[in-house]
């Protein structure tokens, strides 16, 4: 879950229920609209919706070695 990746050890208790930050309802947006987004490394989605939003978050292993093998 995004919770997760943004606040280490954080899950979804960490977060109201009614709370709608742009970041999660971007990328729920994104993953509901494209399922072939679901086949690739779901870091490399949620680092793409941050970089959108302006949100910055570490590079995955894949972004820092250029990409999938």
């Amino acid at each position: 879950m995004i919770e997760s990746l943004l606040v280490p050890g954080s899950g979804p208790a960490a977060f109201a229920p009614s709370e709608r930050s742009p970041l999660k309802v971007g990328f729920m947006r994104l993953t509901d609209c494209a399922p072939l987004v679901r086949r690739v490394n779901r870091f490399d989605v949620y680092a793409d919706v941050a970089d959108a939003l302006g949100i910055p978050l570490p590079a995955s292993p894949w972004r820092l070695a250029g990409g999938p093998p």
